[in-house]
Formats: C-alpha cells, sequence, structure tokens
C-alpha cells in the first residue's frame, strides 16, 4: 500500500498536523518540526525551507521501504523537481490541482526540465469534474434549425435536487502515456511546440465525453462549456 502525503498532513495518521518522517539531524520547530516522540517526526510542509522539504517528504517512506509514494499535492516547485528526481530508480505518483494534461505539463517542465520528465515520466491523468442534470426535473430543449438541430436538455430545479437544477457528477478524463517518439519532442521540441502537440493528442479526448454525456442527456451544454472554457 502507497504511503500517502500530503502538504499538512501525517502519514497514516489523517491529522493536520504534518506529515510523518523519521528523525533529522539539525532541523527543528523553527524549520516546520515537531518532535512526537522517539520514532517519529510532526512536519509542517509549508513552514520547510526549501532545501529541507522535497528530501523530508519521500526520503521517509522511502526510507522505511515502501515501494510506491503517491504525493497528495506536489504543487510546489521543489516537491515536483524531488519526484522525479526518486522517479529515475522508484514509482511515485504525482497529485497536483491543475486539471488538464497540457497545463500540468507545463508546470512540470518550468520546475524539472525537459530532460528528466522526458527520462522519467510514466504517464499524465488529468480529471475535471461535471455536474449532472437532475433525473426528475430537466427540461427537454431544442436548439438549432428545424431540420439541423437536435434535442438536449437544460436544468429547471425542483426539491429533489435542492432548486439547482444539477444532482450528482460524473468525471471527464484525459490520459497521455509517452512513447519512445514522444519523450523525443519533448525533451528536444521548443516548449511551445511540445505543449502544442500535447494539447493535440489530448485536447480531444475530454471534450468527446463531454459531448457524449449532453448527448445522453445526463448533463447540459451550458456546463459543458463552464467545465471545459473554465467560464
Amino acid at each position: 500500500e502507497a504511503d500517502r502525503l500530503q502538504d499538512g498532513h501525517e502519514a497514516g495518521r489523517g491529522d493536520p498536523a504534518g506529515v510523518g518522517v523519521p528523525p533529522q539531524e539539525g532541523l527543528d520547530a523553527d524549520h516546520g518540526i515537531v518532535r512526537d516522540g522517539d520514532e517519529r517526526l510532526i512536519v509542517n510542509m509549508k513552514a520547510m525551507p526549501d532545501g529541507c522539504l522535497p528530501n523530508l517528504l519521500l526520503e521517509g517512506p522511502f526510507g522505511a521501504g515502501s515501494d510506491l509514494v503517491a504525493v497528495d499535492d506536489a504543487s510546489h516547485a521543489a516537491t515536483l523537481v524531488a519526484a522525479f528526481e526518486r522517479g529515475r530508480a522508484q514509482r511515485v505518483i504525482v497529485g497536483h490541482p491543475q486539471d488538464d494534461a497540457v497545463g500540468l505539463i507545463a508546470q512540470v517542465l518550468d520546475a524539472a526540465g525537459s530532460a528528466l520528465v522526458a527520462s522519467t515520466l510514466a504517464g499524465v491523468l488529468a480529471a475535471r469534474p461535471i455536474r449532472l442534470l437532475c433525473p426528475q426535473c430537466k427540461e427537454r430543449v431544442r436548439t438549432g434549425s428545424a431540420s439541423n438541430g437536435r434535442h438536449t436538455f437544460t436544468p429547471r430545479g425542483c426539491a429533489a435536487c435542492s432548486l439547482t437544477g444539477f444532482r450528482g457528477y460524473r468525471v471527464l478524463t484525459e490520459m497521455w502515456l509517452p512513447r519512445a517518439k514522444d519523450r523525443g519532442w519533448l525533451r528536444g521540441s521548443p516548449r511551445e511546440t511540445a505543449l502544442a502537440r500535447l494539447g493535440q493528442a489530448t485536447g480531444p479526448s475530454m471534450r468527446g465525453q463531454g459531448h457524449a454525456f449532453v448527448d445522453d442527456g445526463l448533463t447540459s451544454v451550458a456546463e459543458l462549456t463552464r467545465v471545459l472554457e473554465g467560464s
């Protein structure tokens, strides 16, 4: 089972204290370190100096024998670099708040550089939640002309959905598993060229899933536009 590490949480306890790591020499409360008995330290990740944070984040669980570590939030650039450095020889799953593949890779390239990313990245999975129409009150509407239009659904609102028109969620996803040739252009192409090629490879998948939800009457055109365009 992977050790899960999150900014402000302790591995294995789930409270908002910090991350459990083995005791380290030369660190104290001024650097976000509080001792909890003889075997464990509580680490306040946001109080850690940049040079210490990535090593503490990953050294503890790998040093304890874990073969896979999942980092819940690697939005800190130093954490991204540490994760990719570890990825040369060990398995690291990195979580990030960025919700599309191109935006995520852009931040990863800025933090870790194209050579390190191209040599260690195993894959990218991005996801965005989309609201589902309330099945009890959604309204059927026709869009477009009489000959070329289509029927879709729009939210109305009722007691069952607390007048929101929506109940529940699905997730739109896009995945990229780089092949050998992808690693070549990721390493050797200019940054903007690499991101454009990645967008061509991943962009249609999330949009296609969303349009399928609209065609099946699960969500509305307006909701899909909000999710895809951020409006």
